[in-house]
């Protein structure tokens, strides 16, 4: 469900507190400040929690520590500067906001009326702007991003299956924070991601249509020190720990979880055991898992078992999706044999030649998009085609039957 807050006004008096990890940000950090404490319904508290910065930004946060909360610890990552200021948020909500983006005027506003209509929530999802470092260091506001418009109880499953909002696009309740226990330390990336996941997970959600803020774009370090990388390296360190995150995901949601519109409930007959696999074979390729993406496979297409009906439309496109990963593509370039190994074992499976189909329709398609170079379009169509011709004595062995 998209909410739409145009004529609608926060009609309570509710609080927001702010939190804000920054780490050698001097150059951001003061634009970011100004469009909190500006919001058309200020925040009750901004926290800003200085992860040893060793630039210029403790000064900078002086000059408004007559209005923020300033914390300061060792450099440890944004996780832990995240739940060392959540220890101190006094708010009814929080936001968690980065220090090198820009909030819209009535980002807070909005959302909290949002919550005014439908209190059950937990929290509220934004779409944002793109913007970039203009002549003079401020932010230029770019082309619009708006969040896919999912029913409310498939956020949790497409969320799984690819990261499609930012930490800073939601108002969460305090309480849910404090439920779930703060963000993974462990994880010195995508921790904003593992706790959407669980958030998204256990509590219900709204998307509001309007943006609420401008994430920048630009090329400058980013992370703890001890990963700190530019941004045209972060898909390598992501992956990494997107990986990690999909292990937590194998571990600890269930099966009928993964079924988009069985959300709450158990797997009903073999049909939704095998879209809930075929899901879940989306989810693990996303993360760069192939290993695991073929094993869901399998078991989808019946673990060797003669005579198990094919797959159906819907079944096709969930495997003609899953190549469409970065992470998968990053690592079948590493081994696609590891991939032609593995289908070529179930093909002679009904199921498993309808997979195999869905999987060279994603390349074929893929090779038709203009936004790739015609070196790589070439390498897409070549996967197709070679995944078609391991399955062809499969093929030409049915039709004789």
């Amino acid at each position: 469900m998209t909410l739409s807050t145009s004529t609608q006004k926060c009609e309570t008096i509710t609080s927001v507190t702010v939190l804000i990890p920054t780490f050698n940000r001097a150059g951001y950090i003061r634009e970011c400040l100004t469009s909190i404490l500006s919001q058309t319904v200020p925040p009750h508290q901004v926290i800003v929690i200085d992860d040893g910065s060793q630039d210029d930004t403790a000064t900078i946060l002086n000059e408004y520590k007559n209005s923020i909360t300033i914390l300061r610890q060792p450099n440890g990552g944004k996780a832990s500067a995240v739940n060392f200021g959540l220890k101190h948020a006094s708010g009814e909500y929080v936001w968690i906001f980065d220090d090198d983006d820009v909030a819209l005027p009535d980002s807070i506003e909005k959302r909290l009326a949002v919550f005014d209509a439908r209190p059950e929530l937990g929290f509220v999802i934004s779409g944002h702007y793109h913007g970039q470092d203009g002549a003079d260091g401020s932010i230029v506001r770019g082309r619009l991003y708006e969040v896919p418009c999912h029913p409310e109880q498939e956020i949790f499953p497409r969320l799984m299956d690819g990261y499609y909002f930012t930490l800073q696009s939601i108002l969460v309740k305090t309480s849910c924070y404090q439920d779930i226990g703060g963000l993974d330390e462990a994880l010195l990336r995508s921790q904003d991601y593992d706790i959407m996941i669980r958030l998204a997970q256990r509590y219900p959600c709204a998307v509001l249509s309007e943006p609420t803020y401008i994430i920048r774009q630009h090329t400058g370090e980013r992370g703890p020190a001890s990963i700190r990388h530019s941004g045209f390296s972060r898909e390598n360190i992501w992956l990494e720990y997107d990986r990690l995150i999909g292990h937590k995901i194998r571990a600890n949601v269930e099966l009928e979880e993964f079924l988009p519109r069985k959300v709450g409930s158990a797997v009903n007959g073999e049909f939704d055991r095998r879209s809930a696999l075929l899901w879940r074979m989306s989810v693990m390729a996303s993360k760069g898992m192939i290993g695991e993406m073929l094993d869901d496979l399998v078991m989808a297409c019946g673990n060797g078992v003669e005579g198990v009906n094919g797959l159906s439309y819907v079944q096709r496109k969930i495997c003609s999706g899953s190549i469409f990963h970065i992470y998968f593509l990053m690592e079948l370039q590493k081994n696609p044999k590891q991939l032609l190994d593995r289908l070529h074992k179930i093909g002679r499976l009904k199921a498993g030649r309808d997979a195999i189909i869905g999987f060279a329709r994603g390349f074929f398609w893929m090779a038709r998009k203009g936004d790739a170079g015609a070196k790589l379009r070439l390498t897409r169509l070549l996967m197709g085609c070679r995944l078609l011709l391991a399955a062809r004595p499969f093929f030409r062995n049915s039709a004789s039957k």
